[in-house]
């Protein structure tokens, strides 16, 4: 007896296209880390990365590796940026003028001393040393932040201090410029 053929099936294309993602027509793009996010850590210090941010390293091709060093404007957080961002932000540093040696081996301290490379495991975690973990005061609870090109650690209270003491701090309004934007 010849086989019947089934309901047709609905097959989605996904080609690879600079750093977003072709589905059908229409181009998604993912580079910016962005939104707020809770997750519990567990005692070893693994956490999962949202999966907004899993989605954005997918897409810049840097799902693997990562480096977290202190924030640098606030000792209260971490940032984590990809492999290819610390670099750039590393020849920055090189290229830069210092008004003293004593500031640029400040800043080398928290950009190069305390940095250390950062693995993505398989299920989309990473593990936050001991230290760093103490440095800013993380027990179970994180907050990521995505800053556009990077994104932050927190220890949740402590963030929500900084953003009260932003907004408290704003004299006025703050706008942009969105003429252009498509």
């Amino acid at each position: 007896m010849p086989k019947r053929p089934g309901p047709p099936v609905l097959v989605r294309r996904q080609a690879r296209l600079g750093m977003g993602t072709l589905l059908g027509d229409a181009a998604v793009v993912l580079k910016h880390f962005t939104g707020s996010h809770d997750h519990k850590m567990d005692d070893k210090g693994r956490v999962s990365l949202p999966t907004e941010f899993r989605r954005v390293l997918d897409a810049v091709g840097s799902s693997g590796g990562l480096y977290i060093a202190p924030q640098l404007d606030d000792p209260r957080a971490h940032v984590v940026f990809t492999i290819e961002a610390y670099s750039a932000l590393i020849e920055r540093h090189n290229a830069r003028e210092y008004a003293s040696m004593q500031a640029q081996q400040r800043m080398e301290l928290k950009l190069v001393t305390r940095a250390s490379q950062i693995q993505v495991d398989d299920m989309g975690r990473i593990v936050i040393a001991k230290p760093l973990r103490a440095s800013i005061g993380l027990q179970k609870q994180i907050r990521f932040v995505g800053v556009a090109s990077s994104f932050e650690i927190w220890e949740p209270s402590a963030r929500d201090d900084f953003e009260a003491d932003l907004e408290a701090s704003l004299d006025e309004p703050v706008f942009i410029d969105r003429r252009g934007l498509h």
